[in-house]
């Protein structure tokens, strides 16, 4: 007998944010009318999401640490003028792209 497992990737944080987004929207969709509380629970569902999309970016943010601590151990830091120039200029765009993004 053959047994295929498949393994996923699973987040507990992101598990816990969408259970809790689902939840806001359950109750907002019960309701006949707008009122206040349904824009509270709008905004709080799109704080929601943002967190859920920095949480699954946070891998960018220690690579982005890694490189600049390179790029300040390699003499950056000291003399800048060692450093290539592109290189600084494309973690630089990344960074703000990454900013951006979560705006």
């Amino acid at each position: 007998m053959n047994l295929l497992l498949v393994f996923t990737m699973y987040d507990v944080v992101e598990d816990v944010l969408q259970k809790h987004y689902d939840k806001l929207w359950e109750m907002t969709k019960r309701n006949d009318e707008w009122g206040v509380m349904d824009h509270i629970r709008l905004e709080q569902m799109g704080e929601i999401e943002a967190a859920i999309v920095l949480w699954k970016d946070r891998h960018k943010f220690a690579a982005f640490s890694n490189r600049i601590t390179e790029y300040l151990s390699v003499g950056g830091f000291f003399n800048p003028e060692m450093m290539e120039h592109d290189k600084v200029r494309d973690l630089l765009i990344e960074i703000r792209s990454l900013f951006n993004k979560h705006e």
